[in-house]
């Protein structure tokens, strides 16, 4: 179980389909396609993953509730679940404290759900960023300091939009290192390992870069030096910080870089 407490959004799968209902109404799909759309990408099972199941629909009526977009589809789901009280019996480990506000959780989203829904709400449609860098990609990269880092492009994942993973050559050259220095150059590591690839070094130094919005851009303090890199497999562990705006910041206090 994935909560950190009893309220239905202090849940990762519950923060999870509140962005995605969101993202996809700000795409542009009416409330009754994104619900569609939810359930063949979440395809989640009532007898296999129980609790699951229950975030998902109640989240997803809450959500849209909230965003005056309640489908009658969710809301008999939702209304469903709370009468039969379904998920909570993952519930029964823990204190009877939690258990039971998880019970009053439960009556307060079905007050909710019956009663009169806000008026639609705009969302703003989701950016979407297209990544100008590809695989084995070698960019440099110059401070507000002046100074200049030279990062390799690990991977570029498609989702909603691209997604760059990045590490950064350990180098001190006053010049550009050549694509087949780079190649050679061991990876910066910042300076604490995270917790959570204690066991995997070499999976630590990654991390994402790119826009956090349209208006977030780099300029021409970040430029693509040359290609063709020949670099290990992504191992699902890049860093996420916030961003080109965030991206100096995160250097001085991960790296000590200035």
């Amino acid at each position: 179980m994935g909560a950190l407490g009893p309220k239905l959004f202090d849940d990762d799968c519950a923060l999870d389909v509140r962005a995605e209902f969101r993202d996809l109404i700000g795409d542009g799909l009416t409330p009754r396609a994104a619900t569609i759309e939810m359930v063949k990408s979440w395809s989640i099972s009532r007898k296999e993953f129980p609790y699951e199941y229950t975030v998902f629909w109640l989240a997803l009526a809450a959500t849209q509730w909230r965003l005056g977009r309640l489908t009658p589809f969710t809301l008999r789901r939702a209304l469903a679940i709370i009468d039969q009280g379904l998920g909570l019996d993952a519930w029964d480990s823990e204190t009877p404290e939690l258990q039971a506000k998880r019970r009053a959780v439960y009556r307060e989203l079905r007050a909710t759900l019956e009663s009169p829904q806000p008026e639609p709400k705009r969302i703003p449609k989701r950016f979407k960023w297209k990544c100008p860098y590809e695989r084995g990609d070698l960019l440099a990269y110059r401070c507000l300091s002046g100074n200049e880092i030279f990062l390799r492009v690990i991977t570029v994942e498609s989702h909603a939009g691209d997604e760059m993973v990045v590490d950064m050559c350990d180098y001190h050259g006053a010049s550009p290192p050549s694509v087949e220095v780079a190649q050679t150059l061991p990876r910066r590591m910042p300076l604490a390992v995270p917790e959570f690839v204690a066991d995997r070094p070499d999976r630590c130094g990654m991390f994402y870069l790119g826009p956090s919005g349209a208006r977030d851009k780099p300029g021409d303090r970040l430029r693509r030096i040359g290609g063709g890199l020949h670099l290990p497999e992504y191992d699902a562990f890049g860093l996420c910080f916030g961003g080109f705006k965030d991206f100096d910041g995160f250097l001085e206090r991960d790296y000590g870089i200035t």
